[in-house]
């Protein structure tokens, strides 16, 4: 109920954070009242002097100070509590930004290979995981995720064939309940390692050549090929011989790394052995265990 400078008020703000507010005189008032010197009322509010960030702090506790300007000030002080409310500004974060796996042709399917966290800086709703997905492509047919509260599992659903696929590479996607919803990702990449799986396979399975009497030895009669699928020892070929005719041992024989058939001693159509000759070409891969294909050979 002052008059003059002693209703003028100023206001001042106390605390550890202080600095990031201020206060502001919205007005000042005379409400009309039955005594002769009717009060100043002055209206003040707390602005903020920049933004808030609800996960750095979420409360600020405040001391507000009101002075009137009189030569011998008055003043009197109210205690403020400032609660920030969570807004959906963060998004989900997995534990790992990047995955890289290896995982063995033939292991077993629907089984989880790999285990991942989830993480939201804000609270409530907006904090919470909604869903996780995969991105689109063919790493769907094998792959799946399951969402167990802020936990997700990678799936194998189906058997893995290096031969047919080496590697995928995809982005599992996680979004969360926020009105407005924010998503996170992870990005994986899976390479197929190689079992031996596959035998060798010749390019014929039958081969056919004439050989002359008078042929001399070490003469070339053939080269054999065959091809394994597989990578690594998996796939390094070592090729022999497999003889049922009489005598045909001592006709030819191969060279364990090329393939080459040569003739080993001079032809001799009077020995014991038919004019015509067939054997077995073999080639064996260097897996564990390792794996065989075989091809015939004729000569005639």
């Amino acid at each position: 109920r002052d008059e003059g400078s002693a209703a003028n008020l100023t206001f001042a703000l106390f605390g550890e954070y202080s600095n990031r507010f201020r206060v502001e005189i919205v007005g000042v008032s005379y409400p009309v009242t039955s005594t002769s010197r009717p009060p100043t009322v002055t209206t003040a509010r707390i602005v903020t002097l920049l933004p808030l960030d609800r996960e750095e702090m979420d409360s600020y506790r405040l001391e507000v100070v009101a002075m009137d300007t009189s030569h011998a000030p008055l003043n009197s002080s109210v205690g403020v509590v400032i609660n920030v409310t969570d807004r959906n500004d963060n998004p989900p974060v997995f534990s790992q930004s990047s995955v890289s796996l290896i995982i063995t042709e033939g292991t077993t399917y629907a089984a989880p290979i790999h285990i991942l966290t989830l993480t939201d800086a804000d609270e409530a709703e907006n904090g919470n995981i909604a869903s996780v997905t995969l991105s689109t492509g063919e790493a769907r047919d094998f792959f799946g995720v399951v969402l167990t509260g802020f936990t997700v599992e990678l799936l194998l659903l189906a058997p893995l064939d290096r031969e047919t696929i080496s590697s995928f590479s995809f982005t599992i996607y996680a979004m969360d309940d926020g009105e407005t919803q924010m998503s996170g990702e992870a990005d994986v990449f899976v390479s197929v390692e190689d079992i031996n799986d596959n035998s060798p396979v010749f390019d014929q399975a039958i081969y056919s050549l004439n050989l002359t009497e008078n042929s001399a030895v070490g003469t070339s009669l053939l080269t054999v090929r065959a091809v394994d699928e597989d990578i690594g020892a998996s796939a390094q070929v070592s090729y022999s011989l497999i003889f049922e005719d009489e005598g045909a041992e001592e006709l030819v024989q191969i060279d364990s790394d090329t393939g080459n058939i040569t003739i080993a001693t001079q032809p001799d159509y009077e020995a014991p052995y038919s004019p015509t000759v067939s054997f077995m070409v073999s080639a064996s891969d260097s897996g564990e265990p390792a794996l065989t294909g075989n091809a015939m050979v004729i000569i005639t």
